[in-house]
């Protein structure tokens, strides 16, 4: 899993005026991982340090979702063997009829 991992995003404001934006995730101390958002104002020369829009760091939590893992792989299993029975049941009723 790489460290830290980013996208870009161009876009235009409600005046029309391009927009580059920047986010970024990575990896946080235990279960807690970093966001970060910058917002640029963006025009044919590029970007510089002083078109700066906004920035904002946010933090998410994932904590608990550790133990879902087996239910959800039990109820795809579950979907799956129905799913067969279901066929096995059709062809089984076709091949009576027959």
């Amino acid at each position: 899993m790489p460290l830290m991992w980013a996208e870009v995003y161009e876009g235009t404001d409600h005046e029309g005026e391009p927009l580059t934006v920047v986010t970024a995730r990575g990896c946080g101390s235990g279960d807690t991982y970093p966001y970060y958002e910058v917002v640029f104002r963006s025009d044919a020369a590029g970007i510089s340090s002083d078109s700066l829009v906004s920035s904002q760091k946010f933090y998410y939590d994932v904590a608990g979702i550790e133990g879902l893992e087996p239910t959800i792989q039990l109820v795809l299993l579950g979907v799956l063997m129905f799913i067969g029975w279901v066929c096995a049941c059709v062809i089984y009723a076709g091949l009576r009829l027959v």
